[in-house]
């Protein structure tokens, strides 16, 4: 059985439209875990229809993390399947996933690609995921070159309306690097894998998603599907992860590359280059935030720590000059007021 975990926080707009795209799945053996991370909207009243259908669970707020593992601990499956509550499958996403770890036994971990739609614009794209993640072009990534393995789904013997689609697997531990890859609502994993990891770390107010799946990846061989399962809702007014959220999204990217890519010494002695350019990028990126802000202290020791990392970097170099002047500037003028205000 899958256990479709959806985690939602004032979402009775949208819940609907999630939770239908469950019930109409091909695939039947599934239960549907609803965790309510302290909506106040009129969330449970919108759910009246479905509580003969879903376990209904309602929880004080604490974030995605904290609702996601509430959601764990009242699975009852031997396979977890992640859904954002502003998203929605489409009704063969189980079904394929399903005969895809039937056919591949060592995977423990599924994604796919995505499509992308919005309120107002109606269809963005029917394939997102290279558009949403730039990591892929950024370090030149394509799935040929991440995974050992490819087939089509026809060559694996799997009934599918793109017989000629590929599906790419293997170990691509060494990629969870980079950052974030795949989008939640796309992924299955076996409980198994999350029994062996641990669950999501709730330190987390946002991307807690790419420590989870990269802390599985790194242990656990994983598949990425070439097609679109799902619809990934953009450009709403109350999306977690919006303009207001890129500094803690920064911070956190800088600790989980720390965590999983320096604090395991194997890791970091088999990647260390590799790893030196991440550490580098992800202080860098912290110190944009601070400086197009005007902390220009913070920004400062940002841009030094990413320099330690990475002599080679003309734009940081100028920029970390431009913070220094600034707080120069900053310092003197409070200064200069303080003995203002002492003579008058």
């Amino acid at each position: 059985m899958v256990s479709v975990i959806i985690p939602v926080y004032n979402r009775a707009k949208y819940i609907e439209d999630c939770l239908n795209s469950v019930l109409n799945q091909t695939y039947k053996d599934y239960e549907i875990i609803v965790v309510d991370d302290g909506s106040t909207d009129n969330l449970k009243q919108v759910l009246l229809p479905y509580l003969s259908k879903i376990n209904y669970i309602h929880k004080e707020n604490g974030g995605a993390a904290s609702a996601r593992n509430v959601g764990i601990r009242n699975a009852k499956g031997e396979y977890i399947a992640w859904l954002d509550s502003d998203d929605r499958w489409f009704d063969f996403k189980l079904e394929l996933q399903m005969m895809l770890l039937e056919k591949i036994p060592e995977l423990g971990f599924i994604c796919s690609d995505f499509a992308c739609f919005s309120d107002e614009k109606g269809k963005i794209s029917d394939s997102y995921i290279l558009d949403y993640f730039t990591i892929y072009d950024q370090y030149n990534l394509s799935f040929e070159k991440m995974f050992p393995h490819h087939l089509t789904l026809g060559e694996l013997n799997i009934n599918h309306m793109n017989r000629d689609s590929k599906v790419y697997w293997g170990d691509i531990s060494d990629k969870v690097i980079w950052g974030p890859l795949f989008l939640t609502s796309t992924v299955i994993t076996r409980r198994a894998c999350i029994t062996d990891i641990g669950f999501f770390n709730e330190k987390y107010s946002t991307i807690e998603d790419y420590d989870f799946h990269s802390r599985i990846i790194k242990k656990y061989k994983a598949a990425y599907v070439d097609i679109p399962t799902m619809e990934y809702r953009r450009y709403h007014a109350d999306q977690i992860s919006g303009p207001h959220m890129r500094l803690q999204k920064e911070l956190n990217l800088l600790d989980i590359a720390i965590n999983l890519c320096v604090k395991d010494e194997g890791f970091f002695e088999k990647s260390k280059k590799s790893v030196n350019l991440k550490l580098s990028q992800c202080y860098s990126a912290v110190a944009d935030v601070y400086y197009r802000d005007k902390n220009y202290k913070n920004a400062w020791k940002y841009f030094l720590s990413s320099i330690k990392f990475n002599f080679l970097q003309k734009r940081v170099y100028w920029r970390t000059f431009v913070s220094f002047i600034n707080i120069i500037r900053i310092n003197f003028f409070v200064i200069f007021s303080m003995i203002s205000a002492k003579n008058e």
